[in-house]
Order: C-alpha cells, then sequence, then structure tokens
C-alpha cells in the first residue's frame, strides 16, 4: 500500500506542475508574442519486494512551444511581427531581454519603445531614434527602418544556437547567456502586424480538463487509502492481545 500510496502522490505532484502550466498558458491565450510551454516528465521503474514492477512520475522541464502565432493587423506602423524565428531585443534595468511581441511604440524623447518603456535595439545594439520631422515610418522585411529623408536604423531581430536554452522572464520576455546572432538577412518582419499567442485553446482547455479529472480521481484514492490505514492502526490499538 505505501508504494501504491509513493507512485500516486508522485503523480499529484506532476499533475499539479502540469495544470499549472497549462492554466497559465490559457491566462495569456490573448498576450502579444506568448509562446505557449508545456511539462516534460521523466519516469522512474523500481520493483516492489514481491518483484511487480511500477513507475514513479517526475517533471524535469517546462519547454516553450516554439511554432509562429497568427498575425492580427493593426495599421500601427510601430507595431511589428515576425514571420521567421528570431527575438526582438529590448534594453531594461536588469539587462537585455529578448521577445516575439513587437507592440512598439514611441516616447517622448523619440526612442522606439515597448509596452514597458524600454528601449529597443537595432541591429548594433543602440537605441532607435525617430526624428520629429519624420512624416511616415517604413519597416522593410530585414527591419529596416526609413522614414521620408531615409533609412533611420534596422530593428534588431536575433536568434540563438539554442532557443531551449532561455529562461522566460514573465510571460513574454526571454534572458539567456548565449551569444545573439543578428537574422538580418533571414528575419522576416512585418510591420502594422502583431503576432498572436501560438496557443491551441481547444487542446489546451481538453489536456486542463483531463489533468484535473485525473488529479482528484487520484486525491479520492490517496484520502481512501489514508482513511484505511488509519482504520487499520485503530483496531491494532484496541484490540485486547490474545490470552
Amino acid at each position: 500500500m505505501a508504494v501504491a500510496l509513493d507512485i500516486t502522490l508522485s503523480m499529484q505532484s506532476a499533475l499539479q506542475s502540469k495544470i499549472a502550466v497549462l492554466s497559465n498558458n490559457a491566462a495569456n491565450a490573448g498576450t502579444i508574442g506568448f509562446q505557449a510551454d508545456s511539462v516534460i516528465f521523466s519516469e522512474f521503474l523500481g520493483q516492489s519486494d514481491n518483484y511487480e514492477t511500477y513507475s514513479y512520475l517526475d517533471d524535469v522541464a517546462t519547454v516553450r512551444d516554439l511554432k509562429l502565432g497568427t498575425l492580427e493587423r493593426t495599421g500601427n506602423p510601430f507595431h511589428v511581427a515576425l514571420q521567421s524565428a528570431g527575438y526582438f531585443a529590448i534594453q531594461t534595468p536588469q539587462g537585455i531581454r529578448y521577445t516575439r511581441s513587437g507592440a512598439f511604440t514611441v516616447n517622448n524623447e523619440g526612442i522606439l519603445v515597448d509596452l514597458n518603456g524600454d528601449p529597443v535595439l537595432s541591429a548594433d545594439g543602440g537605441e532607435i531614434v525617430i526624428p520629429v520631422e519624420s512624416e511616415t515610418i517604413a519597416i522593410a522585411q530585414d527591419g529596416t527602418m526609413s522614414d521620408q529623408n531615409g533609412i533611420l536604423a534596422q530593428l534588431g531581430v536575433f536568434g540563438f544556437d539554442n532557443d531551449y536554452d532561455m529562461e522566460k522572464v514573465g510571460n513574454t520576455q526571454m534572458k539567456t547567456d548565449q551569444g545573439a546572432i543578428p537574422l538580418e538577412n533571414k528575419a522576416k518582419v512585418t510591420q502594422g502586424a502583431l503576432e498572436q499567442a501560438n496557443l491551441n485553446t481547444i487542446k489546451n482547455m481538453t489536456e486542463i480538463m483531463q489533468a484535473s479529472k485525473l488529479y482528484s480521481l487520484n486525491q479520492r484514492y490517496i484520502e481512501e487509502q489514508l482513511r484505511l490505514e488509519s482504520k487499520q492502526t485503530d483496531m491494532l490499538v484496541t484490540v485486547a492481545p490474545a490470552a
């Protein structure tokens, strides 16, 4: 019974992690540039005293889904979306962060910033300044930004050797110790559009329901086993020894 309880408890822990990740996915279904997560489990095999094989589950990693989200046209000239691999770079007080969210705007100083007010970086790692006299802004597929007077800067789009070796900071930004690789010739930037979350909402909700149902069933089993163990203990204490 102890082994069965241990196995069920390990599954409960794994299910808790899965439900938490799936719930966060659902909460960010409308978040621009959000990449859905999934949990990877490992299975440890063991053998009981009567040689029955059993397994323990352990959640070992949370992995981002790297597929592209759909585009939503906004018409805002400072909104950009990537139809390719890569990330925009943002200079935050905590260091450079990378994101798929291209909901940019221009602050009072003429600097291109994200929704947090942090500067968006150019391909050479500098801030992008939009002159006051700029009447129209055009952004080419490679990220080159121009106004009626000519080229202003090139929007930075960067890639990495291992996209999975990046740590999420919040829901749309990542950090990494890897060296950023400029993707000027490989980037596909679309102006006036935003990349939506790449979440399959129906699949995600179905998985939440399945995991929650299994968690409830396991919890009932655990409570019943604990009740039986408590009852057996009470019987051992109250039954008088034979003469």
